[in-house]
This record gives C-alpha cells, structure tokens and sequence, in this order.
C-alpha cells in the first residue's frame, strides 16, 4: 500500500476542537488502478472518504 498526503507535519487545533491544518490523503495498492483519498476539511475537521478522480476526491458512488 502506498499514500500520499499534503498535511503540515502536525495537525493543529483550537481550544474549542475546531481544526487549524487541513489536507487530503490519498491511499492506493499495487495491481489496481483504484486510489482512496480522505479529506479532512477546515475548520470542523469532517472526514470525507471518498475515489481520487481528476476533480479530486470525489465521492464514492457505492458509499
């Protein structure tokens, strides 16, 4: 399994839990063209699971 992300080496929070940093991460395996992504968004910091598509990570039709 391979990943790659663009989050800053630690991921900050406010005192009242709301997120500071924020990014994607993209996961993916050898042998399939398939590659997961999770976006944890500002400034509530919602986790979205979803496919990397060429408009980025795109919800997952069979979530």
């Amino acid at each position: 399994m391979s990943h790659s992300h663009n989050l800053p080496a630690a991921v900050r929070f406010t005192s009242n839990g709301l997120i500071i940093d924020g990014g994607t991460v993209l996961l993916s395996t050898e042998g399939t063209d398939l590659v997961r992504c999770v976006v944890v968004a500002l400034p509530l910091g919602i986790t979205r699971l979803g496919r990397q598509g060429p408009g980025g990570c795109l919800p997952d039709p069979r979530s």
